[in-house]
């Protein structure tokens, strides 16, 4: 059991998204514009600019900004503003979370996901409701900003009832589950993730009911297939609702049948496949379809097809030219390095948009009006010379157009309102400009070329993104000393401030903060005030930092995943490879305010410091390891009958009753 639990630490810290639901942006809520730049923000910043003692910069003036003229690049002394339409993603959280012996619940106003099984039973059922409500979800399928859990992972089940009313088998959800021999899929489900079946090694006999729609990339086995999968031996193995999963034969020129609704991995490293005929039955491309093919030259995209995902990836060497159809309107994942990809056209109706990394011949792609995001890693590395972005565009992930060294011109997309860590970083575009503070879109903040050790935002950007990241700082990462953000910053990327071994003061002004992951990792912060209206502590938000302090506002519902997972910090410098001296110790008290619901997996874990913790009766659920690697002497100040004394019992924590009865 051990074993399992250290796995599934490592794969939850591992297993972060990169993306917020995908798509169009969620709503305010609020009925009147919201105006950015105010003048309570604008004398707020002043004055902590007027406080602080700042190095004589011997970078670009300040007060100067040479736009590029594309219009993607704005005047960060000027304030935009902001309507509905720019709201931030937003995650949809559980009202509530629960447990019993066996299960971990999710519970959502309609609906319950069942995200971990705690049990020892080898044959076990998945309940089909709970308080009432209908499980819907074993796991999980969209990754979560406080973590993610595999509810089966290396467990020792031999036998799985799935209940009536279950509609998706999430990603992981068994994988690594050797012994597991039998489990049927009622035909509610429609959805199995990634790799949900993975690695199990005894599975010889699964029936797939035709209500199933999607089927996750290596859902049934990766380099190593579960026995029942290597068992198929029809020529075109159909399963589901038309979804071909494996191709058993030996044609350079294939015709897919009449009736295939989805293709799903059936061509994986097939390398010699030379054409294939899609029909127009086929609307998805998905999970692996034709990756590594590496003689594929010729193929036709029906009209059909709305949504191709992670299909052409890795050594699909021979395709020169790729027309997508205006059906589709997802394009993810699906071209990365593809060497001789010179061309693409189509896309007209492509609103999610990315996997185009590493080509190195493309030189041009049609963004198109009404593409609202491109995602990580979409361009990174490729022969990307300009970029002319829509209008409709709201978010750029990390990554994005980084290393595109050909990429001299980024025009038009002045409605971005979210761009993630290194979005731009190595692009020649990016790398050219001299601006003291890089501004682009609806003033998000993506470049500092200052050398000042203290800095403060100017009050009129509007999002954090990554501009302060060691890799794309303009001066060495040890000279960055406190950061203040003003009240008009929305949001913070993941990964935002990060390798600063000497950035002890991050001061953040506003209200309502949303925090990538990792957003305030690899620092050397001493104490920090989480901003009122947070919702979320993000997984690994503290990680690898040097806090004391830490002050939580009663707006924090959930307290992600290593989120304040301590480890002796490594700070690492780049340019000579000398590492940072040791630092001062991990946290040593915190109070988790009573707004509180869930605290996750290793969220102060090797904080070997930490002696005293105050955990509310609010707290229903505490994960695995927590406290691992913490002091011998911590103590859980909570009330009696609480979840945190049963978890200080289970776990061998000293435990105080001291704030009151549940």
């Amino acid at each position: 059991m051990k074993n399992r639990l250290i796995t599934r630490k490592l794969m939850s810290l591992c297993l972060i998204p990169a993306l917020l639901l995908a798509g169009a942006c969620a709503q305010a809520g609020a009925d009147e514009e919201i105006t950015i730049a105010t003048k309570a923000a604008s004398e707020t910043t002043t004055a902590a600019s007027e406080d602080s003692t700042t190095k004589e910069s011997d970078g670009p003036d300040r007060d100067e900004v040479n736009l590029d003229g594309g219009g993607f690049q704005c005047d960060w002394h000027e304030a935009v503003e902001l309507t509905e339409e720019d709201a931030l993603p937003e995650e949809e959280l559980p009202v509530a979370f629960a447990e019993d012996e066996n299960f971990w619940y999710d519970i959502y106003e309609d609906h319950v996901e069942v995200v971990n099984y705690i049990g020892t039973d080898t044959v076990v059922e998945v309940p089909a409701t709970y308080e009432g409500l209908p499980v819907t979800v074993l796991g999980q399928i969209e990754s979560h900003s406080w973590g993610s859990y595999m509810p089966f992972m290396y467990s020792d089940v031999e036998e799985v009832i799935l209940p009536d009313g279950l509609l998706a088998i999430g990603n992981y959800a068994f994988f690594g589950c050797e012994n597991l021999e039998k489990i049927v899929i009622p035909d509610s489900v429609t959805t199995i993730g990634i790799l949900a079946f993975c690695g199990c090694e005894n599975l010889e006999e699964i029936a797939i009911p035709d209500s199933v729609t999607t089927i996750g990339s290596s859902a049934f086995g990766g380099i190593d297939y579960i026995p029942w999968y290597e068992n198929l031996t029809d020529e075109f193995v159909i399963v589901g609702d038309g979804i071909l999963i494996k191709y058993n034969g030996d044609d350079t020129s294939v015709v897919i049948p009449d009736g295939v609704k989805n293709i799903c991995g059936a061509f994986w490293d097939d390398e010699d496949l030379v054409s294939v005929t899609i029909p127009d039955s086929v609307t998805r491309i998905t999970s692996c379809a034709f990756e590594s093919c590496t003689s594929l030259e010729s193929f036709t995209i029906p009209e059909s097809v709305v949504e191709i995902d992670l299909s052409f990836n890795y050594g699909c060497d021979s395709l020169v030219t790729v027309d997508i159809p205006e059906s589709v309107t997802v394009l993810t994942d699906s071209f990365k390095q593809c060497d001789s990809l010179k061309e693409v056209t189509g896309a007209e109706n492509v609103t999610v948009l990315s996997g185009f990394g590493d080509c190195k011949y493309l030189e041009h792609f049609p963004f198109a009006e009404g593409l609202v995001e491109i995602g990580a890693s979409a361009f990174s590395d490729s022969g990307l010379t300009e970029a002319d972005l829509p209008q409709s565009l709201k978010i750029i992930g990390s990554s994005a157009f980084c290393d595109c060294l050909s990429l001299t011109e980024v025009k038009n997309g002045q409605n971005v309102i979210m761009v993630r860590a290194n979005a731009f970083k190595g692009s020649a575009w990016f790398e050219s400009i001299t601006d003291y503070f890089v501004t682009v879109g609806k003033n998000v903040l993506i470049g500092y070329n200052g050398e000042d050790t203290e800095v403060v935002v100017p009050d009129t950007v509007t999002y954090l993104g990554g501009a302060f990241s060691c890799y794309q700082a303009a001066y060495s990462d040890d000279e960055l000393l406190s950061v203040t953000i003003p009240a008009s910053v929305r949001g913070i990327c993941g990964s935002a401030f990060d390798q600063h071994p000497n950035l002890e003061e991050l001061t953040i002004l506003g209200e309502n903060v949303v925090f990538g992951s990792g957003a305030c990792g690899s620092l050397a912060l001493k104490s920090f005030t989480v901003p009122e209206g947070t919702k979320i502590i993000t997984s690994s938000m503290f990680s690898l930092t040097e806090l004391q302090e830490i002050v939580i506002p009663d707006s924090v519902v959930i307290i992600g995943v290593g989120a304040f997972y301590y480890h002796e910090p490594v700070f690492v410098d780049y340019g000579t490879g000398e590492t940072a001296p040791e630092t001062e110790g991990s946290i040593k008290t915190v109070v988790i305010p009573d707004s509180v619901l869930m605290i996750g997996d290793s969220a102060f874990c090797d904080c070997k410091d930490l002696t005293d913790i105050t955990i509310p009766a609010s707290v229903t659920r505490i994960g695995e390891d927590v406290f691992e690697g913490c002091s011998e002497d911590l103590t859980i100040h909570g009330a009696a009958g609480s979840r945190a004394e049963s978890y200080a019992e289970e776990y061998g924590i000293n435990f105080v009753g001291d704030i009151g009865e549940k």
